[in-house]
C-alpha cells in the first residue's frame, strides 16, 4: 500500500504545472469513489455523485466561443453540466465567460487557486483548503482509499508549495538568525599554515517559488599551494524544522577529482565536532554533496554564553576545514 503512496507522492518530480495538476486531479476521480465524492463535493456540496455521467478534462464549449474549461461534469439526467477552473499562478481568469460560453449559473462553476483570490458572487476555493479538508478526514477513510488520499496530499502539497503552519510565531527570536550569520561568517574567514577560507555570499534558496527555510553561506577554501585546486562549498542553517540543524557541506562537482578520498569513503568517522560525514543531494540544486552535520545543536542553544558559543562554532568550521584540507 506504501508503494501506491510513494508512486502518486513521486508524480510531482515530472508532473508539476497547472494542467498536470488537473490531469492527475480528474484522473482519481475516474479510478476512486471516493476521492471523486471528496473533491466534487468540496465545491458542489448538494450534488448526488451517483448522478455523475462522467468527469472531463479541457471539454470546448458547443457553440465554439472558444472557452476551454479544465474540469467538465456532466449528469445522467441534467443538461447542465458543473465546472471547475484550476489556476496555479495563472491570473488569466474566466468568471462570467464560463456561464456564458457554457451556458451555467455562476453557482456551477467552481474556481480553485493557490493564492488568495476575491470575486463577488462566486465562492472561490483554494488548494490550501482542500489539502486540510483532505487531511483531515483522512484517517476516517477506509484502508484501501488511504494510500491513494494520502499520496496525493503529498502530491498537492509539493506541487502547490503548501505549508501547513501550527505554531504561533514569536518574531522576537528572529534576531538570533542575525546573530548566528555575522558570527558563522567570522568563523569561515579562517587561515592556516596551508590553506584560508573566505565567505563569500549569503543568501536564502528558493526553489518553485517556495522558501525552503535554509540560511546559506558560500565559502572558498584556498590552498596556499597553487598547484591545489580551490573547494567550493557552504554552511547552512536549517530553520525549518523546530529543532535546527547546522552542516558544512561540499559539492562532488570539481571537488571530487581534487579530494577523492572524501567521497564513496565509507570508513569516514565522526569527529569531535560533527556526525559521521555522508554523501546526499541538496535541496536546492540537486548536487551531490558530503555533508558534515554539528554533532551538539542542543548544547549549543543550551549555551548562555555568547562567547563560548562563538568558540564552539569556531572548532567545528576548524576541525572541518582541517579534514577536509588534509584529505
Amino acid at each position: 500500500m506504501e508503494s501506491i503512496t510513494s508512486f502518486i507522492s513521486e508524480l510531482a518530480s515530472y508532473y508539476w504545472h497547472e494542467n498536470d495538476l488537473s490531469n492527475i486531479t480528474v484522473a482519481l476521480c475516474n479510478s476512486n469513489v471516493t476521492f471523486k465524492t471528496l473533491f466534487v463535493k468540496f465545491f458542489f456540496p448538494d450534488i448526488d455523485v451517483s448522478e455523475i455521467d462522467e468527469i472531463r478534462r479541457e471539454v470546448p464549449d458547443e457553440g465554439n466561443h472558444g472557452s476551454r474549461v479544465d474540469i467538465f461534469i456532466s449528469m445522467r439526467n441534467e443538461s447542465t453540466p458543473y465546472l471547475i477552473e484550476v489556476k496555479i499562478g495563472d491570473g488569466n481568469h474566466h468568471f462570467g465567460q464560463y456561464e456564458e460560453a457554457y451556458g451555467i449559473p455562476s453557482d456551477r462553476l467552481g474556481y480553485i487557486v493557490n493564492y488568495r483570490l476575491y470575486k463577488p458572487g462566486y465562492d472561490i476555493k483554494s488548494w490550501e483548503g482542500f489539502y486540510k479538508h483532505l487531511a483531515s478526514l483522512t484517517k476516517s477513510l477506509e484502508d484501501y482509499d488511504q494510500p491513494v488520499i494520502k499520496g496525493y496530499l503529498q502530491y498537492l502539497q509539493s506541487v502547490c508549495q503548501i505549508e501547513i503552519f501550527e505554531k504561533a510565531m514569536d518574531l522576537n527570536g528572529v534576531y538570533y538568525l542575525y546573530e548566528f550569520s555575522n558570527i558563522a561568517l567570522s568563523a569561515l574567514s579562517y587561515k592556516s599554515e596551508h590553506f584560508s577560507s573566505e565567505p563569500y555570499k549569503q543568501y536564502q534558496p528558493v526553489k518553485s517559488k517556495k522558501i525552503l527555510g535554509i540560511n546559506v553561506i558560500d565559502f572558498y577554501l584556498s590552498y596556499h599551494d597553487k598547484r591545489r585546486k580551490s573547494i567550493y562549498g557552504w554552511m547552512s542553517l536549517y530553520y525549518n524544522k523546530e529543532r535546527p540543524e547546522l552542516y558544512i557541506a561540499i559539492t562532488e562537482r570539481d571537488n571530487k577529482s581534487s579530494h577523492p578520498l572524501l567521497f564513496d569513503n565509507e570508513e569516514q568517522k565522526a569527529g569531535k565536532t560533527y556526525l559521521k560525514p555522508y554523501e546526499g543531494l541538496d535541496e536546492a540544486w540537486n548536487m551531490n554533496c558530503l555533508w558534515f552535520q554539528y554533532k551538539d545543536i542542543d548544547k549549543f542553544n543550551d549555551c548562555q554564553d555568547i562567547q563560548k558559543q562563538r568558540e564552539m562554532l569556531c572548532d567545528y568550521v576548524k576541525e572541518v576545514f582541517e579534514y577536509i584540507a588534509n584529505n
